[in-house]
């Protein structure tokens, strides 16, 4: 009997978008963010729990979760991720706002237990490890999931040879655009805002 486990492409279920949306402060990421349906809101980053954002989460059908309840400690946010894989819920969406505050505060803490020792990057080691396996719990998901990021600068060298800005990309592990199907840059340009789509599958 054969061991080959490949299948007709055309069966293979669509899944749900895994989207980035990054920019900078103020240009409207959380407030766009809680207009989707059944959102599960994790908020490793305080600010979304002033009352105007609180009554648009729960008028749309949200729930939240905070800082106070273990969502600044990627643990506590990986296990919340296994548990809308596998328990019966309504929520449609996941939101994590924001992404880059549970990574940094992830390297932060391990360069305070590090101390001395911190050298060559070692406290970004728990954080990468970490993303990896929430990136994992995220792809489980048959769910819509937008992680919420603040922004960068991306540099390079001109045709000199000189360091140059060349872009912003969002402030979180480098390879997560890589692992997600979507990724959009917010900006707001007057009294309008844009979402301009960097990467897509």
């Amino acid at each position: 009997m054969s061991k080959l486990k490949a299948k007709d492409p055309t069966t293979a279920e669509p899944s749900k978008p895994k989207m980035v949306l990054y920019g900078p402060s103020g240009v409207g990421k959380t407030w766009f963010s809680l207009s989707f349906p059944s959102v599960y809101y994790i908020a490793p980053e305080d600010g979304a729990n002033r009352k105007h954002y609180t009554d648009r989460l729960k008028s749309n059908g949200g729930v939240y979760l905070g800082p106070e309840d273990g969502a600044l400690d990627f643990e506590t946010v990986i296990e919340q991720l296994k548990a809308l894989a596998t328990e019966r819920h309504g929520y449609k969406t996941v939101v994590i706002d924001s992404i880059t505050k549970l990574y940094n505060q992830c390297i932060h803490n391990e360069g305070e237990r590090l101390g001395d020792k911190n050298v060559f990057g070692a406290d970004k080691k728990p954080a990468i490890a970490f993303m990896r396996r929430l990136v994992m719990a995220v792809a489980r998901l048959d769910m819509n999931v937008l992680l919420i990021a603040h922004e960068k600068a991306e540099w390079g060298t001109d045709d000199k040879g000189n360091r140059v800005e060349t872009g912003r990309v969002a402030d979180c592990w480098d390879k997560l655009i890589y692992e997600l199907d979507l990724s959009f840059m917010a900006q707001k340009r007057g009294a309008s805002r844009y979402a301009m789509t960097k990467k897509s599958r």
